[in-house]
């Protein structure tokens, strides 16, 4: 975020329990957020004292400001009109600010890689995205695409499918570790009484 905007007013959209906006403002950011969860919101505001709203983007937010960044970070497949989330976001930015957010790009994975996904989370993603409709859908909203990254999260997914079956590999050993601990102490108490 700070290689291209160093400080001014950020909104995150779905901002979790803030902990990216608390970062922001020890960089000198003016943090706001929009968090639909109400325990985050309030945990926001609260104990973060940022001004945080729990409201959608077609509502007056925070008085019709207008921001110098907006973040988001997997929030796009949950809008169920993208072009228009976006319409609305472009509306409350400033003149020259700049819009930067994070999404997978299922849209264009290759079907040989959904073996490494565990789930797709639907009806939660109603959306999946690719570079080409990502430039698409900006450019209907009215933003210039500057740069787009990627990066693979084949890696990481292979990391949490390998613990997952550690894990239940362990789980599953404690589980006949009990039952055969169990079994042996029923035998001994039986042994006992008789």
């Amino acid at each position: 975020m700070t290689s291209v905007v160093k400080s001014g007013t950020l909104l995150e959209v779905g901002a979790g329990a803030g902990y990216f906006l608390d970062e922001a403002r020890k960089l000198g950011f003016g943090p706001y957020a929009i968090e639909f969860n109400p325990i985050q919101a309030n945990f926001i505001r609260d104990q973060l004292k940022i001004p945080c709203e729990v409201s959608s983007l077609s509502t007056s937010i925070f008085e019709e400001m207008k921001f110098d960044a907006l973040y988001h970070c997997d929030v796009i497949s949950h809008f169920f009109d993208p072009i228009s989330e976006f319409r609305k976001i472009n509306e409350i930015m400033k003149e020259g600010s700049f819009l930067v957010f994070e999404t997978g790009n299922l849209g264009e994975v290759n079907q040989k890689y959904f073996r490494y996904f565990d789930r797709f989370q639907y009806p939660d993603h109603l959306f999946f995205f690719s570079p080409d409709n990502l430039r698409n859908l900006l450019e209907r909203a009215g933003f210039k695409v500057l740069k787009i990254y990627r990066y693979s999260i084949i890696p990481q997914l292979l990391v949490i499918k390998i613990t997952a079956g550690i894990r239940n590999l362990l789980i599953k050993s404690n589980k006949q570790e009990r039952r055969s601990g169990n079994s042996g102490s029923e035998k001994k108490a039986s042994r006992d009484i008789s």
